[in-house]
This record gives structure tokens, C-alpha cells and sequence, in this order.
């Protein structure tokens, strides 16, 4: 630091900075930067919105299965049989799967960051998301600690 200089226009003269000041600058402004974008959402925003939006979208679905007593196999199978409910959800599917795609761009920093620094156990979770009832549970998905 000591060897930085400032030039006759009276900004820092860059030849006298050397890589460890570099890093230093680099360093600092990512911490900065990644305090803003913490700020900028809490975590528990985040949840809220992601989980009021899947809910919105398909929450609707849910319901009406469990008014007819059908868990999610039995009544994928009736939608199945409707072939507009199938265009419908493949229409309405794919806009939903964009718009997660957009909230997670947004958001994804944020809550990466987030979750970086909870002093609590982490877990991710990966697989599928609607594992069939049919096979074991445990060959398609995993929750990693």
C-alpha cells in the first residue's frame, strides 16, 4: 500500500499498484457488493414469495384432488385422460417454469448469499420433485447436508 503514488492529475498513478493492492480492491468490493445484495431481500422473502407463487399457480390442482380423495398419481392420471386439461397444463406449465426461471435470476444472489452465511444446518435438496410412489424414494432424490 505504501507504494501506491498519486500522478500530476491527482488520481492514483495505476503503474504503482501492484497485484496484492489489486486484490485488496477486488476483495473489498465484492464483500460490498454482496452485502447490498443481501440487503436488497430478506431470505424469508424469498420463501414467501417462491412458495405464495407455487401456490398461486397449482394450488388450485392440490385441492381439487384432495376434494376427491385422490393422492398426486391418481389424479394425474384423470387429468391425463382430458386432453385440454393437458394442453392447459403444458400452456400454463411452461410459463410457470419461466417464470421460476426469472424469480431464481433475480433472487438466486441473494439467496445464495443468504444461505452462505445461516449459522444453522444446511441442507439442498435434489432429485425429483414429484417422485412416482411406485419405486423407492430413495433412488431418485437426495437431501445432501
Amino acid at each position: 500500500m505504501s507504494a501506491v503514488r498519486y500522478g500530476p492529475d491527482g488520481k492514483i498513478d495505476l503503474s504503482t499498484v501492484d497485484g496484492r493492492v489489486r486484490s485488496l480492491s477486488l476483495a473489498t468490493a465484492f464483500f460490498h457488493q454482496r452485502e447490498e445484495t443481501k440487503k436488497s431481500v430478506s431470505l424469508i422473502d424469498i420463501s414467501r414469495t417462491y412458495f405464495e407463487f407455487v401456490e398461486k399457480n397449482f394450488g388450485f390442482l392440490a385441492k381439487q384432488a384432495e376434494e376427491k380423495g385422490y393422492d398426486a398419481a391418481n389424479f394425474a392420471t384423470a387429468i391425463a385422460d382430458i386432453p385440454s386439461a393437458v394442453e392447459e397444463l403444458s400452456v400454463s406449465g411452461s410459463r410457470f417454469v419461466e417464470a421460476l426461471g426469472e424469480f431464481w435470476d433475480t433472487v438466486g444472489d441473494s439467496s445464495h448469499y443468504h444461505l452462505q452465511d445461516l449459522t444453522a444446518s444446511k441442507a439442498v435438496f435434489g432429485g425429483d420433485l414429484f417422485p412416482s410412489y411406485q419405486t423407492n424414494i430413495a433412488s431418485s432424490v437426495g437431501l445432501y447436508m
